[in-house]
């Protein structure tokens, strides 16, 4: 099963349409005309792509980016890469073999090298294993590493625990909030502020490409931290993310706020109705898990494409969910959840 475009609101498959409950794009960033004409002027200005080395010229839209980024959620520093798993990689480098490493389950591969399962409902054993092996361990130093949240399954991490984080011990919490950025929030500025404020030694990494929309990856965290990663030659030999984004970016805050509270208004029309007896979601969180794989195959027949496949391998569990993002229209909303209803 192909589909024959990008889909939006709605995606083309086998030449017929459905509507698309699905993907990544949260906030439709990458399907907004007003968005692509941003990009558009960037491209105009810096090109289709800028594939050197940013230890050479330094294009100031990468910094007025980085910038704007850093205020907005509340870090002392940040950087932008490429991509997500790029930022999560460098994060490591950077961090390098002085720390005991400890991966929350279904960790995402940009932190957790060794991630080749998802395994739902086994974070909370998790982590009081790991904060009683940190508590015990001769070793000083510990990164424990862990997704904000688990889009397979619409979950949070639950952040109660990181309070009794032991404190003789010099603890990092390395977290991926690709899922959070651009939607979770009062401002949709994701998990980063919320995390630091209960532990000071956190850095976040994240994709761009999810909420935001842009081929993208930031890390925010210490100012020393950060001018590590800039230093490192991970990030010297790597090529940026493309500065027309960077610039679509900048001028961007009113679509952005605009998106957000179209995802927002469908949240919560949509939860009005919505069945608990066969989905599961987080407040906030425009995800909808079901353990029902067969809502997939009727919606299908009534003319609605949503989310269920086997992750990470063919052979694995599969997932399906219903995703709301800000391409949807009021009607949508309802014509999904009569049929829902009527399931």
């Amino acid at each position: 099963m192909y589909a024959e475009k990008i889909p939006g609101r709605c995606i083309t498959i086998d030449q017929k349409q459905y509507l698309y409950f699905g993907g990544t794009s949260y906030l439709g960033m990458h399907a907004r005309p007003d968005f692509g004409a941003l990009v558009t002027e960037g491209i105009q200005l810096f090109g289709t792509n800028y594939g050197a080395s940013r230890h050479g010229a330094a294009i100031t839209v990468f910094y007025e980016a980085e910038t704007k980024m850093q205020t907005w959620l509340e870090a002392p520093a940040c950087v932008w890469v490429s991509s997500g798993t790029l930022a999560g990689r460098l994060a490591l480098a950077v961090l390098g073999d002085d720390y005991q490493y400890h991966y929350m389950p279904n960790t995402h591969v940009a932190i957790h090298p060794f991630f080749d399962h998802h395994t739902p409902g086994s974070l909370n054993g998790a982590v009081e294993d790991t904060l009683d092996l940190i508590s015990n361990s001769a070793f000083d130093q510990h990164v424990i590493a862990m997704n904000t949240f688990d889009s397979l399954t619409a979950s949070a991490l639950p952040l109660d625990w990181i309070q009794r984080i032991p404190k003789n011990k010099k603890v990092i919490l390395l977290i991926d909030d690709s899922h959070g950025i651009g939607v979770v929030g009062n401002r949709g500025q994701g998990m980063y502020s919320m995390i630091s404020s209960l532990h000071e030694d956190t850095i976040m990494i994240s994709s761009l490409g999810k909420g935001m929309g842009l081929p993208a990856g930031v890390i925010a965290g210490p100012v020393e931290f950060i001018a590590a990663c800039k230093a490192h030659g991970m990030f010297g030999g790597s090529s940026p993310s493309i500065p027309a984004y960077s610039y679509a970016y900048l001028h961007a805050d009113t679509l952005y706020q605009n998106a957000r509270q179209i995802v927002t208004h469908h949240m919560t029309t949509f939860n009005q109705s919505l069945r608990t007896d066969l989905f599961s979601y987080t407040s906030g969180f425009p995800i909808y898990y079901t353990k029902q794989d067969s809502i997939a195959d009727y919606l299908m027949m009534q003319g609605i494409k949503i989310p269920s496949f086997s992750y990470p391998r063919p052979v694995d569990k599969k997932y399906t969910r219903i995703i709301l993002h800000g391409l949807h229209t009021a009607e949508d909303i309802h014509t999904l959840a009569q049929l829902l209803a009527n399931y």
